[in-house]
């Protein structure tokens, strides 16, 4: 006879309220025989996983011989599900929008990093800093990180895009058995996603990385891709699957680099707008790289690009991309309190206020304290983007409060309604004081159920008329 019983998942060894039992039918097995017993009973309302309520369960299932337990198994799990509506991604029924970064940690490079944030020992605190970052998701490049990575991720709820080994950019393809090596690849894929399909962070499969002809030439076409999500699917139906960096056709769009691979972006960053498919969830898996060309000694290059990674990613979230991965933010989460590591974090945030038109002036603001300017005596009319990426209250407070020194020059505050995964609009003006060679500031705030959730300044020149 088989049984089980469900609990609450608790710290430590104590078990947890039991929310559900199990018990199934008797069976004869005679020697050398199995058979396949299913266990069905009604759930109606279950504790939903998600990102910042990540509840567990804790499966019990236990084999019986005339009363006596012969055989257990525990299997920790957690409720929730993914799917695609239109261009987005729903999680239990509320949109999911995506920001993150995609690490080394797991493989060969960055070694250093690989022991001082990845160990069983440093990696609750490292995913803690990821989570003060705001980061939701995280891609662990190139091969499959170990299951007490995962465990953590189930248990603080940072998103994971498990990616397979299957990695193309460094084979050489001119002396490669393409058809070994993807049957092969193919044998391979089926004991990684049974072995790893049973953790709730997982929200989605990565099949490879780069080893098609969209980003590296003379790779496998994007038809031939598709066989390692026909056998991914087959063995866990319930993820979406990508194929980073690589155009593959399907339900997914997932690119590299659109502004070249080390370079800085260019233009206005809503310019990628025009790249967002109107049927298709679109990501950008690796774009913007941090440490760029530092073999040419080029002056600034580390610190521009920190700056662009989070910068960029507000126009990429204005636009409605489903994932945003700049490669890589793991400076960042060494060094979360610097300048550029906080503009990621609001960047980041699920619940913002910013103000797009100066954004669109890029990093130099920021970084360079080169300030646009206001001129003295007009009336200036701003646009601030609402951001609400919870997933409970579409209540938020937008505020704004306009200074020069100690003199408050406008306030603004309105209380509106934005959609779970949405964003909105919102207008106020206000007139520039006769104060030229001065600086004002604009302190924008978002209020939450009566906390503030995001703070930050935006400092003018006041120029003479």
């Amino acid at each position: 006879r088989l049984n089980a019983d469900v609990t609450d998942a608790n710290e430590g060894k104590r078990i947890g309220k039991i929310r559900k039992r199990l018990d199934g039918p008797a069976v004869t097995l005679e020697p050398g025989v199995s058979r396949r017993v299913t266990i069905r009973t009604p759930w109606r309302r279950p504790h939903f996983w998600r990102p910042g309520d990540p509840h567990l369960y804790v499966l019990r299932s236990r084999v019986l011989d005339e009363g006596h337990v012969v055989d257990e198994e525990r299997r920790r799990f957690g409720f929730r599900e993914i799917w695609i509506a239109g261009n987005q991604y729903v999680l239990n029924g509320t949109r999911l929008n995506l920001w993150g970064t995609s690490d080394h940690l797991p493989g060969q490079n960055y070694r250093d990093e690989r022991y001082t944030l990845m160990s069983p020992e440093t990696w609750p605190a490292t995913v803690d800093t990821m989570l003060g970052l705001n980061f939701r998701i995280l891609r662990h490049h190139m091969q499959p990180a170990p299951h007490w990575v995962l465990d953590v991720s189930d248990e603080k709820g940072l998103l994971i895009i498990e990616e397979s080994a299957i990695y193309g950019s460094w084979l050489d393809y001119n002396k490669l058995d393409k058809t070994a090596y993807l049957e092969n690849a193919k044998r391979w894929l089926e004991p990684w996603v049974k072995d790893r399909r049973n953790h709730p962070s997982i929200v989605f499969w990565s099949a490879e990385n780069e080893s098609g002809t969209n980003y590296h030439k003379n790779k496998f076409d994007g038809k031939t891709l598709t066989q390692l999500g026909e056998v991914i699917a087959r063995h866990d139906p319930t993820r979406p699957i990508i194929y980073d960096g690589d155009k593959v056709p399907g339900p997914i769009v997932n690119v590299h680099y659109p502004e070249g691979y080390e370079e800085q972006p260019r233009g206005n960053l809503y310019g990628w707008c025009r790249m967002v498919h109107p049927d298709k969830p679109t990501g950008i898996g690796e774009f913007i790289t941090h440490y760029g060309r530092y073999w040419l000694k080029e002056k600034n290059w580390d610190d521009r690009n920190r700056w662009w990674q989070g910068t960029w990613c507000r126009g990429l979230r204005y636009c409605n991309f489903t994932d945003i991965r700049p490669y890589t933010l793991i400076w960042a989460v060494k060094d979360p309190e610097s300048p550029a590591a906080r503009n990621v974090r609001n960047s980041f945030a699920p619940v913002a206020v910013f103000d797009k038109a100066y954004d669109a002036h890029g990093i130099d603001p920021m970084m360079n304290q080169r300030y646009p300017a206001l001129e003295a005596g007009t009336r200036t009319s701003r646009t601030l983007i609402v951001y609400n990426d919870d997933f409970e209250d579409q209540r938020v407070t937008a505020s704004a409060r306009v200074s020069v020194g100690d003199r408050v020059v406008a306030k603004f505050s309105r209380r509106v309604r934005v959609g779970l995964g949405e964003h909105r609009e919102l207008a106020f003006s206000f007139t520039v004081p006769e104060l030229p060679g001065e600086r004002l500031v604009m302190a924008l705030t978002a209020d939450k159920g009566g906390a503030i959730r995001f703070a930050e300044s935006k400092t003018f020149l006041i120029s003479p008329r």
